[in-house]
């Protein structure tokens, strides 16, 4: 089941915006800045294993919510831009064409270099530039609106995260 996590805390229509996640992150988040993200639902799963949340440690205010819609929907129109160039959008593109954003600020321009995110501080650096990625890829080709918008909301949920999350850890959900 490829079902995006922020969807299963709401259920709603099925077409959602990515601006309404970060919306509902910012809902989700409790008065003490955790948010609470169920894990990915995956087959053939020992029945004898808890399932597990993911607790992030979210430092946000409402203004700094309505600052990351903001960044997320600049960073949308440009990768639209990039998208509908009519070239194929390649990663060193696609980092070129933000680096006033992180986490593309600080990286080089080839792949090899957005795999040093996966050990990154930040929370996220290396889905941001993934999702960034694959959201081009499927501009690109015009692939049908619901694949695109679920990778957006992909792509601004890893982009909060990649922001926000001061801390996470994996724990048993209920506890």
């Amino acid at each position: 089941m490829n079902t995006n996590k922020i969807a299963l805390l709401k259920d709603d229509s099925i077409i959602r915006f990515p601006m309404e996640d970060i919306l509902d992150m910012f809902a989700h988040t409790d008065e003490n800045g955790f948010l609470r993200i169920p894990e990915w639902p995956y087959d053939n799963k020992d029945p004898e294993e808890p399932e597990y949340v993911y607790v992030y440690k979210m430092n946000w205010n409402w203004e700094d919510c309505d600052r990351m819609v903001s960044t997320y929907l600049e960073l949308e129109d440009r990768l639209q831009s990039i998208a509908k160039s009519g070239k194929r959008p390649t990663l060193k593109r696609i980092i070129g064409g933000n680096r006033d954003i992180s986490p593309f600020s600080y990286l080089k321009d080839d792949l090899k270099d957005a795999e040093c995110l996966k050990s990154d501080s930040r929370f996220a650096a290396y889905d941001v530039v993934i999702r960034a990625q694959r959201y081009c890829e499927l501009v690109y080709i015009n692939a049908p609106e619901m694949i695109i918008n679920n990778e957006a909301r992909l792509l601004a949920q890893a982009l909060t995260i990649h922001y926000h999350a001061e801390n996470m850890e994996k724990a048993p959900q209920g506890g």
